[in-house]
């Protein structure tokens, strides 16, 4: 919960005079904050247990490189070098590679069910809101009790219409009649209280709408942000040391170490290294994947 919620909640709980609508927006923060902590318990308990383990190892990038920006490079550079030489891919790299993977997936998933804010509010939040979904079932309700008497109004002046038509009327029609205007009378009433009742609910459900919307999406889009950055930090260093164990165990590689200088590749055992061997053949005027490639140059200074 953001300070700035926990305070409202704090100081307007201690008012034993609040008014029904400011006691409303309590309990509105109360269900915001427990929904979004529900709702990200899972993705924050992983987080901290990742950054516990990084903490515990003293693991920690050093360099500015962002590997969200050059992820496809270092997959593309992992392929290639473990087909050259196939062994780097067992035991303790696959798992590196393995573990980073999955970091992505993680992340993909968690965007791509919280992205849109809105989409969350609508579809899993509000279906929680006790106050909301009161007014929206007394909205249905009316909606329905409006309908009902309308077709009981229009039924009843259809029959008195029929009666009214004829010359003459026999005792039951005669009887009939009073009691049809009555019954017509009683549904034009109530349809006229229903369909009030749903213009007026209808206010109510918007104006409710948008005061919930107006503290759920930004609080929740604080918290999920506050997340996003930690799940970008936390695969940055893994990526980073999954980028220097690639290159660690290429070094080490007599395959790797052929194919270096059978294609005279110069320079150290690194991701820019490899970058700038597969730009060594590029005419970047004729590439077809110009702009491809002179974002490759731009990356390539920064792993300087």
């Amino acid at each position: 919960m953001s300070q700035e919620m926990q305070n409202n909640i704090e100081e307007t709980s201690i008012d034993s005079e609040l008014e029904p609508k400011e006691l409303r927006k309590i309990k509105i923060m109360e269900d915001i904050n427990t929904f979004i902590r529900s709702h990200f318990s899972q993705t924050r308990h992983f987080m901290m247990e990742e950054k516990a383990f990084l903490d515990d190892h003293r693991l920690k990038k050093t360099n500015s490189v962002d590997y969200f920006d050059i992820k496809s490079y270092l997959f593309t550079a992992i392929n290639n070098v473990t087909e050259i030489d196939t062994g780097i891919k067992d035991g303790f790299f696959s798992k590196v590679q393995k573990d980073v993977q999955n970091l992505y997936n993680i992340y993909d998933n968690f965007i791509l069910k919280n992205r849109l804010a809105k989409i969350v509010f609508e579809t899993q939040f509000l279906p929680t809101v006790k106050v909301y979904q009161e007014i929206l079932k007394e909205y249905e309700d009316a909606k329905l009790d409006k309908s009902v008497y309308e077709a009981q109004f229009k039924k009843f002046d259809l029959l008195i219409k029929e009666l009214e038509a004829k010359d003459i009327l026999d005792d039951e029609e005669k009887a009939a009649l009073p009691l049809y205007r009555r019954k017509n009378a009683d549904a034009v009433h109530h349809f006229a209280e229903a369909r009030d009742a749903v213009s007026r609910l209808f206010e109510e459900e918007k104006e409710l709408k948008i005061e919930i919307s107006e503290i759920f999406l930004p609080e929740f889009e604080q918290r999920r942000d506050i997340l996003i950055k930690n799940i970008k930090s936390i695969i940055n260093i893994k990526s980073f040391y999954l980028d220097k164990a690639l290159w660690y165990f290429a070094g080490n590689s007599e395959p790797i170490k052929r194919f270096f200088k059978s294609s005279d590749i110069k320079g150290d055992y690194s991701l820019k290294t490899f970058l700038e061997y597969n730009l060594k053949n590029i005419n970047l005027e004729k590439s077809q994947n110009k702009e491809y490639h002179e974002k490759l140059i731009k990356l390539i200074k920064t792993l300087d």
